[in-house]
């Protein structure tokens, strides 16, 4: 246990690596998600934490301009203006549950450039991972300060970074029942927060719109593009809908059950391991046909505690790596989160920035199903979609698919 600006938070990272990324909990939570996860701080340093920013009631009642001027970030990076907006969107009020976004408009052009929602996977990965360590404008350093990233995407685009189901990272419901057990009450309220955001920026209307994710967003993007393209017809705000992004995902269990084949062509296991992964991914496959989606999660979770013992000290998300991910997590984002100067600029106040693990274990029955369908209704109907596997384990592909 640490505790950083007064705010106290624990720490559960765990030595090493293909052990730790391949087993039952952390092998889907995406990045840091899993590795820590803050308590409310203490109620006599609020005023310094600020407090949350539920922008609904404020949407609800037309009043967008304050809704906007109060959701808007400081710049965080000395001599930089980064324009951003942060704040809640409450997407099921029977429940309480809300999730949290982060807005950066797009630098060049932003009232004709696409819009773009991020989506990061897990189940249980916060969507400010892929802000501060893939394609967002900031980066953290090593002081816990902000520095501007060289190329991101909102140079050109206006980027949407949602934590992502509720109870992902600073989202969250106040009711049990508020969390998503399956891909349609994702897409929905996905649905609802994207709703919001177009009534609070209604400029951005008549752009086009772009879903993306990676990994077990494969799951998410989907979800959401098939909502829209459901409630469009009727919707009194028609989302223009352009495409979808997924990188690496995790979209069709059935025909990335290839792991043997993968494994064996690169030299990561003998025959021996082959044949017993095979027919071990056979079973998986049997119990998904079956619906019997919790089973088929269990089996497939021991062809990857096979993967650990077999393969030896390979990195899950890049097997060109060999250290197992020994340096992973980085816990720079989570100290950085955790200062109460940072928590007051982007509206989040003192409440818990989640592990994931609740929503990974409330979609556990989920994993094993499939989205294709959905991705190939979008396929059918947008002008741009795209799929890609680069060179990981726990994402595969058939070959023949």
């Amino acid at each position: 246990i640490r505790r950083t600006d007064q705010c106290t938070w624990r720490s559960a990272r765990t030595q090493n690596t293909m052990s730790l990324a391949l087993s039952v909990v952390s092998f889907f939570v995406f990045f840091i998600a899993v590795s820590v996860e803050f308590v409310r701080c203490t109620e006599n340093v609020d005023a310094s934490f600020g407090k949350p920013l539920f922008l609904t009631p404020l949407i609800n009642k037309g009043q967008l301009q304050k809704a906007r001027q109060l959701s808007k970030v400081p710049s965080l990076v000395p001599g930089e203006n980064i324009v951003s907006y942060a704040g809640y969107f409450t997407v099921d009020a029977k429940y309480n549950s809300n999730l949290y976004f982060w807005y950066f408009p797009a630098e060049q052009n932003a009232t004709e450039a696409p819009v773009a929602v991020w989506l990061q996977g897990g189940p249980g990965g916060s969507s400010l991972y892929g802000l501060f360590e893939e394609n967002g404008p900031l980066k953290i350093t090593r002081s816990l300060s902000l520095e501007k990233r060289q190329y991101y995407w909102s140079k050109n685009l206006n980027v949407i970074y949602i934590d992502n189901p509720v109870g992902t990272g600073f989202s969250f419901t106040e009711d049990d029942a508020g969390y998503a057990t399956n891909e349609v009450e994702v897409g929905q309220n996905l649905y609802e927060a994207v709703l919001q955001f177009f009534t609070m920026f209604p400029e951005l209307q008549k752009n086009e719109f772009y879903v993306t994710g990676e990994s077990y967003a494969g799951h998410y993007v989907p979800a959401l593009g098939h909502t829209i393209h459901q409630k469009n017809p009727k919707a009194a705000i028609k989302i223009n809908l352009a495409g979808v992004a997924i990188g690496d995902g995790w979209v069709d269990p059935v025909h990335m059950m290839v792991y043997d084949q993968y494994l064996y062509q690169h030299g990561f296991i003998d025959n021996k391991i082959q044949q017993k992964m095979k027919q071990m991914e056979a079973n998986a496959i049997k119990l998904i046909n079956e619906k019997k989606f919790h089973q088929a999660n269990n089996m497939w979770n021991n062809v990857l505690a096979l993967l650990t013992t077999a393969a030896g000290n390979v990195d899950i998300y890049d097997y060109l790596v060999v250290d197992g991910g020994a340096d992973w997590p980085d816990t720079s984002m989570s100290e950085y989160l955790a200062k109460s100067s940072v928590r007051k600029s982007i509206h989040v106040g003192n409440l818990t920035y989640h592990s994931g693990t609740k929503v990974y274990n409330k979609l556990y029955n989920d994993m094993l199903t499939s989205v294709a369908p959905w991705l190939v209704e979008l396929d059918g109907e947008l002008p741009r979609t795209a799929v890609q596997w680069p060179t990981r384990h726990h994402s595969g592909l058939s070959s023949d698919d």
